[in-house]
């Protein structure tokens, strides 16, 4: 779409953005907006928190979010109510958990997701478990890792039923 992009010719400023999400929000049953805007637009992400976060929108700051500090960062200046843990190349699994442990310390929605790189197992999903995450990002079925990992969690539920629930619209509290 180029929106964000500053050499397309359609790119948009902050408040055109905005209303561009605001519009999506009305019309369509928008529960989560990531990565609204360029890492470096503080001022985008703290007003689009501000409007949507009262109405069950999770913000996620995916790509502000990196570590502790930035989390703390993003608290201090309200920019987000949601983040994406991501494990990476990166990213160890304890600096995830770390994260993911600050995050639900804030009362933010937490999703977890994996980089594009195969793992070849569903530890990714294990870790969404175990951290009470309410939302996975995986991908598509194209990738035989995305699927292990639904899989897993399908698993999971299945398995566990009687002790776990679909979160629904609680997926927003962590």
């Amino acid at each position: 779409m180029g929106y964000k992009t500053p050499h397309k010719p359609n790119v948009l400023d902050e408040s055109n953005l905005t209303k561009l999400y605001r519009d999506a929000i009305s019309d369509f049953d928008v529960v989560v907006i990531a990565d609204p805007f360029a890492s470096d637009q503080f001022g985008g992400y703290a007003e689009t928190t501000e409007e949507f976060s009262g109405s069950g929108v999770m913000v996620l700051g995916k790509s502000i979010i990196s570590d502790v500090n930035s989390v703390q960062e993003a608290a201090r200046r309200s920019l987000c109510n949601g983040a994406c843990v991501q494990l990476s190349k990166l990213t160890t699994v304890s600096e995830m958990l770390e994260i993911a442990k600050l995050v639900k310390k804030k009362g933010w929605g937490l999703a977890v997701s994996t980089e594009s790189f195969n793992l070849c197992d569903s530890v990714v999903a294990d870790l969404a478990i175990a951290m009470g995450s309410r939302q996975v990002r995986f991908g598509g079925l194209g990738k035989i890792s995305n699927v292990q990992n639904y899989d897993r969690l399908r698993w999971i539920e299945e398995t566990f039923e009687k002790e776990v629930s679909y979160a629904g619209s609680r997926f927003l509290s962590s």
